[in-house]
């Protein structure tokens, strides 16, 4: 299976790095974060320096205009759009400045459902991976689970596989139900459940902060970020539907674009290709290494996740990448 991915990943690679086409990339957050499991964090300083080197090589521009391109088969080399996934409130505070000051345009894919709120996977981290001693057990979805004891200690590696293993355990549960998880697992480590450290932007700060005619779209990432493989069609349709609708009614504008959520193949179907286009989106984004070409289609273009990596290194990724 490894082997598989490699080689997957290297014939992408391959054709990128021959074909020169165009990018979408990736970042969830902007903010200073020195415990990121998940890696899911790029810190101001170094976002700031990937934006100017990206305006200063690239031609940047919204993804809506890079669909376009894609649908009349005329997207031009080098061409690269900036998205966000999940929503989170420094997108809004810290990256959208930057952005601003740099040109760049963007879009943030929300989580409607969601907005104010500490996210579940953010949580776990809080009480799993950073809290100083864990107990010999502990009670997860009313099952026992045994900390080996090196977790329990705070051996870094040993704390990551824990961290993996719950995230896996959970994900496939539905939300109400991860909350009462969390809620359980805080109660059992004497933590509180939620704190505002890590949370979405709130409906407030969205509806001051995103104007008409700003070059920062807000883009739909369903009510609950459920993989959306595992739910019914109907389930899927009002994952993706109502999102949609919450937003262009918090807003009060057209929601035209569309991320799923986790986003790797096996994690959406053709179910949910089908419901994305008949809710009405003009675009909507997976998660992959690869480029965006004149034949890609635009309800999946893929994006390459970009780390919190300086200039130098980011340079390297995107010449890699578009060939240009």
């Amino acid at each position: 299976m490894k082997v598989g991915r490699t080689t997957t990943r290297a014939w992408r690679w391959m054709r990128s790095r021959f074909s020169r086409n165009a990018l979408i990339l990736l970042y969830h957050r902007v903010c200073d974060d020195g415990d990121d499991p998940f890696g899911l964090s790029v810190t101001p300083m170094r976002f700031e320096e990937q934006m100017r080197l990206l305006t200063s090589r690239y031609r940047v521009v919204p993804l809506d205009a890079l669909a376009s391109d894609v649908i009349n088969g005329s997207v031009v080399p080098g061409t690269v759009a900036v998205t966000f996934d999940d929503g989170y409130e420094d997108n809004l505070t810290t990256a959208k400045p930057i952005l601003e000051q740099t040109g760049v345009p963007a879009t943030i894919f929300v989580i409607s459902g969601e907005l104010g709120r500490e996210f579940w996977w953010d949580a776990l981290v809080r009480l799993v991976h950073r809290t100083p001693e864990l107990p010999a057990v502990l009670e997860v979805s009313g099952r026992p689970f045994a900390i080996p004891p090196a977790a329990r200690r705070g051996t870094a590696a040993a704390r990551r596989r824990l961290l993996l293993a719950l995230h896996s355990l959970l994900i496939d549960q539905p939300l109400v139900e991860i909350r009462a998880a969390i809620a359980a697992l805080a109660a059992q480590l004497r933590e509180p459940p939620t704190t505002p450290q890590h949370r979405s932007a709130s409906p407030s700060l969205l509806r001051s902060t995103i104007r008409a005619q700003d070059s920062i779209e807000i883009g739909a990432h369903t009510v609950s970020h459920p993989v959306l493989s595992r739910l019914e069609p109907d389930e899927q349709y009002k994952e993706i539907f109502d999102c949609k609708t919450q937003l262009e009614a918090l807003l009060g504008r057209r929601v035209a674009s569309f991320s799923y959520p986790y986003g790797q193949p096996g994690q959406y179907n053709s179910d949910s290709l089908k419901h994305v286009r008949n809710a009405g989106f003009h675009v909507a984004c997976t998660v992959g290494s690869d480029t965006v070409r004149a034949t890609s289609d635009p309800m999946r273009l893929p994006r390459i996740w970009i780390r919190n990596a300086g200039g130098d290194a980011f340079g390297r990724l995107l010449q890699r990448w578009t060939g240009v």
